[in-house]
């Protein structure tokens, strides 16, 4: 789960099968992580230009998501 499944996910209509207070559990623990990941995220932003930055995480990302 990231953070566009969870914000587009209800409880009602979300193809994750969550039920009753797990949505709320799933956002509980989601959150606090992506505020700390988001702060230094933005300051390096700040050191490097945005277009290297951004290039910098998607390729980690999809060695993380491949690999």
């Amino acid at each position: 789960m990231d953070n566009d499944n969870g914000l587009s996910c209800t409880v009602d209509s979300c193809i994750l099968g969550l039920h009753g207070l797990q949505y709320n559990d799933c956002l509980a623990i989601l959150f606090p992580f992506y505020i700390a990941a988001e702060i230094p995220s933005n300051m390096m932003m700040k050191r490097v230009r945005p277009s290297i930055w951004l290039t910098f995480i998607m390729v980690c990302w999809s060695v993380a998501r491949i690999g």
